[in-house]
């Protein structure tokens, strides 16, 4: 899976900072397969963690 989420015109690659909560332009696109894609649009968004964190894998980011 993978994807983005722009904020504002600011684009975050495979990455959602969180917690996240913005009064402005926001879309996600998620990409689950070759053919199932997702896109949301909205006008602000509110983002939270829930639930005890558990480690997936390292992430570097690239620069």
């Amino acid at each position: 899976m993978g994807g983005e989420i722009v904020v504002d015109g600011e684009r975050h690659n495979n990455l959602i900072p969180t917690p996240l909560e913005v009064a402005k332009p926001t879309e996600m696109h998620l990409v689950c397969d070759s053919i199932h894609a997702v896109t949301i649009k909205s006008r602000g968004v509110k983002l939270e963690l829930v639930g005890e964190p558990k480690y997936v894998e390292d992430f570097r980011p690239q620069k």
